[in-house]
């Protein structure tokens, strides 16, 4: 007998502001899984939330479509937290002359950057369906996804940080000038300023002047409540190392040094 196929739900998409990277993420996923040993099903959810199914969205190029999720072969899915189901529930508000499905899982594997997706939000969904999953825990999600919390965590565990500050929006809404002060007694420019829980690139910006700082963290305010101000590291080399493994078993990629370069086009 051929050995049974792992199930894995692929979930990409989300509430997040990252929503079309995430949606790249997923589809790269996808395609890495071996077709002979797993059945993958992708679990796309809308930038309002709504969870879907279907072939047609293991393709990338669908997703060029607008009315993509009004296609025959896609439905409504949700995650079922109860334990029994150890799923999906496919048509979950099935009428008088449809049904529900219930799609078991093995393991999922959450490609949702940002808000909703890495911020322990959806792992304890996965802790109370009793389903495995791909990352860190709930807890570890939680901390890592928010800067803040992550720079006191590693602080307080002796690993050296750059000097930073944080404060909420309401702090900045009531006295602007009073927090641009704070910062410029504290830190010298450059400095980075960052929404708390966002990823990497949105709402973030580098700002040398005081006018840049104000217009940077106007934008930075409108992503998140918490604002976290860095000093810069000029000169720094960026190096990138991925892990993957459990308890002892841990296994680390090679060093990645990203590399920058400015084209230059003669006219």
């Amino acid at each position: 007998m051929s050995k049974r196929k792992t199930v894995v739900a692929v979930m990409f998409g989300g509430r997040s502001v990252e929503h079309d990277v995430s949606i790249v993420t997923g589809n790269q996923i996808i395609k890495a899984f071996d077709p002979e040993k797993f059945d993958v099903v992708p679990v796309y959810i809308t930038r309002d939330g709504k969870w879907f199914t279907g072939e047609p969205l293991l393709e990338l190029k669908n997703f060029d479509d607008d009315k993509l999720l009004e296609h025959k072969d896609i439905q409504p899915v949700i995650l079922s937290p109860d334990v029994r189901h150890h799923g999906l529930i496919i048509n979950p508000l099935a009428g008088r002359w449809q049904k529900s499905e219930i799609k078991r899982i093995d393991i999922c594997f959450p490609a949702i950057h940002g808000s909703h997706g890495e911020d322990g939000t959806l792992q304890g969904l996965f802790e109370l369906a009793d389903i495995p999953y791909v990352g860190f825990a709930t807890l570890g999600s939680a901390l890592t996804n928010d800067k803040i919390m992550t720079k006191q965590v590693l602080q307080q565990s002796g690993i050296p940080v750059v000097d930073g500050l944080f404060f909420t929006r309401t702090e900045w809404l009531d006295d602007s000038d009073a927090v641009i002060q704070r910062i410029k007694d504290q830190l010298t420019y450059p400095v980075f300023i960052k929404p708390a829980t966002l990823g990497s690139s949105i709402g973030i910006g580098r700002a040398d002047t005081d006018e840049l700082l104000r217009a940077s963290i106007d934008v930075a305010a409108n992503f998140d409540r918490r604002i976290l101000v860095e000093q810069a590291v000029v000169g720094g080399i960026e190096i990138n190392c991925s892990v993957m493994g459990y308890k002892d078993d841990i296994q680390t990629s090679v060093l990645e040094q990203p590399v920058s370069w400015v084209l230059n086009f003669a006219i």
